[in-house]
């Protein structure tokens, strides 16, 4: 799809984000150290969308740095009000739909990576956090949007992304306040067909420890076959890092009963 010819200014992304002012109250910057963590000061009361031109201490899972470079790449977080804790399965949901949102915008097939990253065959191209506030969700994305190849992983986008924000911040708007485990558990028939890693696959763990792949349950759980017993972890915790080898059974013998463990 090529490239856009030069990078975005401040004054692009500001008038591109203006048709945002219809959905929800926008804020601007030409630099930030991170969108979330300026909800986070701020505390609004209604949805609130932040997006920075530059953002210089972003963080993602874990608290791992993700650096931007301004006008190639989108960094932004949505506030939206509420209470509750949050549900596991939320953020691979959001995960799903933001791959069949951005696999629009690129040539180059995306795959999700449990809990809340999309890739292409070069690498990481965007990330979710989700993170619980007082008075409600912040939900903080960034996006390599294009780039040249030297540049590292990137959706290679053609074309500048005002027209995705705008229908994914409305969609989020619309669809997050109607949010229960059932609409994960309607889509997670599909999210094998997108999976970075394939069912039965052996992987290596963030802590280095390897373990089978089984993919996510009902409840946004990811399903690992580690140590001889079943695993079920929540996102925030182990991530798998990498495949180890090729899919196949190296599971329990016929008949041993599960074990549930929960990291």
């Amino acid at each position: 799809m090529g490239t856009p010819q030069k990078k975005w200014t401040l004054k692009q992304l500001k008038a591109g984000a203006e048709p945002l002012h219809d959905w929800v109250r926008v804020e601007v910057f030409a630099e930030l150290p991170s969108t979330s963590a300026w909800l986070k000061e701020n505390l609004p009361d209604v949805p609130t969308l932040v997006i920075a031109w530059e953002q210089t201490a972003g963080y993602g899972q874990q608290g791992r740095a993700w650096r931007m470079r301004p006008g190639q790449d989108l960094a932004f977080s949505l506030f939206m009000p509420g209470s509750g804790p949050v549900p596991p399965a939320l953020t691979p949901w959001l995960a799903f739909h933001l791959r069949e949102q951005l696999q629009r915008w690129t040539a180059a097939p995306l795959w999700h990576k449990w809990p809340n990253d999309l890739h292409t065959s070069s690498g990481k191209v965007s990330g979710t956090l989700v993170e619980r506030v007082r008075n409600g969700l912040i939900i903080g994305t960034g996006i390599n949007w294009w780039g040249e190849p030297a540049q590292g992983a990137s959706l290679g986008a053609s074309v500048l992304p005002w027209t995705f924000l705008d229908q994914w911040v409305s969609w989020m708007l619309k669809a997050l306040p109607a949010f229960t485990p059932e609409v994960w558990q309607k889509v997670l028939p599909r999210w094998a067909d997108h999976d970075r890693f394939a069912p039965r696959q052996p992987v290596r763990l963030s802590d280095g420890r390897e373990a089978v792949y089984l993919g996510p349950d009902g409840e946004g759980r990811l399903q690992l076959w580690l140590g001889g017993r079943l695993v079920r972890l929540s996102s925030g915790g182990l991530s798998v890092v990498e495949p180890v080898g090729q899919p196949g059974d190296q599971l329990r013998p016929q008949g041993e009963d599960d074990q549930h463990q929960q990291l």
